[in-house]
């Protein structure tokens, strides 16, 4: 889902505040996805953003890549070839690395369609380290939030799960 926002103050508090989201993308550009990566990696090039606005000097950043579709690459190659036209827009002073980054990029493919941009938390915000699964059955607060906004519960209303075994 892509959405404009007021400022980047507004996609931080998503961040923290959100119940149903894997991930809060500032989204820099969209791209057209390919089955295979040569022509993928063509599109690349066509990135373009701010670098001022978002890298300061000496900086170690992360690139990842969740795919759907049927393409002739995986996630970790679309990853591993970013770098290499990242590095034109971004200049001296900026270190690729997957372990300890300050900025973290994404891009996001999705059939035919790309979408890069800057993971906000860096990491999968439905994996909330507050919640313990009790049981096998246990469905992820995510989920279950997602579910209750899909019911079209109201808070002057009851809602009854016979099957919650934990409170969810």
């Amino acid at each position: 889902v892509t959405f404009e926002v007021e400022s980047l103050l507004h996609l931080c508090k998503l961040c923290y505040l959100a119940q149903s989201v894997f991930r809060v993308i500032c989204l820099l550009s969209t791209l057209k996805v390919s089955p295979d990566i040569e022509a993928t990696a063509e599109e690349f090039k066509k990135i373009t953003f701010d670098r001022k606005r978002w890298i300061f000097s000496d900086i170690k950043v992360n690139v990842n890549c969740e795919r759907h579709g049927v393409h002739a690459f995986r996630s970790v190659d679309a990853s591993a070839s970013l770098p290499a036209y990242l590095a034109k827009i971004l200049g001296e002073g900026v270190e690729f690395t997957h372990n300890d980054s300050d900025l973290d990029f994404f891009l996001y493919i999705n059939e035919e369609e790309g979408y890069f941009g800057i993971d906000l938390a860096g990491r999968d915000l439905s994996k909330r380290d507050y919640k313990i699964f009790q049981t096998r059955n246990s469905i992820k607060g995510t989920l279950a939030y997602s579910l209750v906004r899909l019911s079209g519960f109201r808070p002057e209303g009851n809602i009854v799960d016979s099957f919650s075994r934990e409170g969810i």
